[in-house]
């Protein structure tokens, strides 16, 4: 039980889950990081976010 409750593994388990939520909104394999990384860092880990965030990066890609 003092496991689950360590913050290394509740820190897994959002890194994995965020993972998921934005290969679940559609974001290509080679960006999951990228807004996997965003969505843990706002501790706002759903697939519609993943999706906003994706919009979004993908719009500064195409202004460079």
């Amino acid at each position: 039980l003092r496991a689950l409750a360590a913050e290394g593994i509740q820190h897994g388990h959002m890194a994995l889950h965020a993972r998921q939520a934005a290969l679940a909104a559609g974001v290509p394999a080679d960006q999951v990081d990228r807004v996997a990384a965003q969505l843990a860092a706002e501790e706002n880990v759903k697939a519609s976010r993943a999706a906003e965030i994706w919009a979004a990066q993908r719009g500064e890609d195409n202004e460079q």
